[in-house]
């Protein structure tokens, strides 16, 4: 994953894993990894993705019926995206 990331956050781990199954599945590259400090500073891991697949991603977390925030790079922090 080259492109810039968009990062997914979701209320639980079990969404996260599931959401990542989800991509997998329909081939769209995502990696599992915590979530950035500047985000939160509770213990949590989230999904990034690379900005080219960002919608794709969207559409299909909306079909399995997955609620998520969207976080983009901004800086040295991120900013909170429409979802």
């Amino acid at each position: 994953m080259n492109d810039p990331k968009i990062i997914f956050i979701f209320d639980s781990i079990h969404y996260v894993l599931k959401a990542e199954k989800a991509l997998k599945k329909e081939n769209i590259p995502c990696e599992l990894i915590p979530v950035p400090r500047e985000i939160s500073s509770d213990c949590g891991m989230a999904l990034a993705i690379d900005e080219s697949a960002g919608g794709v991603a969207r559409e299909r977390l909306a079909e399995h019926h997955l609620e998520f925030s969207i976080f983009r790079k901004a800086g040295k922090g991120y900013f909170k995206a429409p979802a």
